[in-house]
């Protein structure tokens, strides 16, 4: 009877010792869960968060089109002002031949000329500067909206991933509180 007793209490401890491990799993299980729970929101807010960086990238692209379309424009208009800048040379050399008795006039219209050349060739360098930033802008924003695409398939990924977990772990939540065993005293 005694040993029989011994057994009863060596059994009563490793049962309370199981119930106490029991406890601490499920536990540790309900923490992951937390943890998954607080992830999968968080990868919510990220993909959303990506989603506002792609309508601003998009917004930047429709920007950078207008921006092309405007220097598409000032070249036109710098082709209207070398026309001009042409028939004012046909007409400064009229005038050059008519005021050729006098020295100091033709000099004056010659440097006028000079100048009105001048400052057309500099309008045509800005022209063409500005037209070759504007298409490494467009692309540059290519690429902006390519990462931001590739961020988004990334936390869409993620999110779905951090859902399956979050089922699994609740699926195991439950299958371990059915072997959950009440702890005796």
């Amino acid at each position: 009877i005694e040993e029989s007793t011994r057994n009863v209490e060596i059994g009563m401890k490793r049962t309370k010792e199981s119930a106490r491990v029991l406890e601490r799993v499920l536990n540790t299980v309900e923490s992951g869960a937390q943890v998954t729970i607080h992830m999968s929101e968080v990868s919510s807010k990220h993909a959303a968060d990506t989603q506002g960086l792609l309508h601003a990238t998009d917004e930047l692209k429709s920007l950078a089109g207008s921006i092309v379309e405007m220097t598409e424009k000032q070249a036109a208009r710098r082709l209207q002002a070398e026309e001009a800048i042409g028939q004012l040379m046909e007409l400064s050399e009229q005038i050059t031949a008519a005021a050729n008795s006098t020295g100091l006039t033709t000099k004056t219209a010659v440097e006028t000329i000079d100048k009105v050349v001048a400052n057309s060739s500099e309008i045509t360098i800005r022209t063409s500067k500005q037209r070759e930033r504007s298409k490494q802008l467009q692309a540059l924003l290519s690429e902006m909206a390519e990462v931001a695409v590739q961020n988004a398939q990334g936390a869409q990924n993620a999110l779905a991933s951090m859902e399956d977990m979050l089922a699994k772990a609740q699926e195991v939540e439950k299958e371990i509180q059915k072997f959950k065993v009440s702890v005796i005293e």
